[in-house]
């Protein structure tokens, strides 16, 4: 009798989906999505350009703080007088 119920209760539990990290289905996993590698392109390609652009912000910077140093020195020397 127990294991009667027992089945009757598993037979309506819910049990939420698992949704595919990519298109939010329930139809398949992340491994078997069609938009896996698009989509894990798509990502590398902007992260590579983000990269870029960081290092190229990085070599402004120093630069121009290269540039300016003098200006840093004078104001200090200024100050302490």
């Amino acid at each position: 009798m127990h294991l009667n119920k027992l089945k009757r209760i598993l037979a309506y539990s819910y049990v939420p989906h698992m949704l595919c990290d990519y298109c939010e289905s329930s139809g398949h996993d992340v491994h078997t999505c069609s938009y896996h590698d698009y989509i894990d392109g798509t990502c590398a390609s902007v992260e590579k350009r983000i990269n870029e652009m960081t290092n190229q912000m990085v070599e402004t910077i120093k630069q121009r703080i290269a540039e300016c140093s003098h200006c840093f020195s004078h104001s200090m020397e200024d100050i302490h007088l």
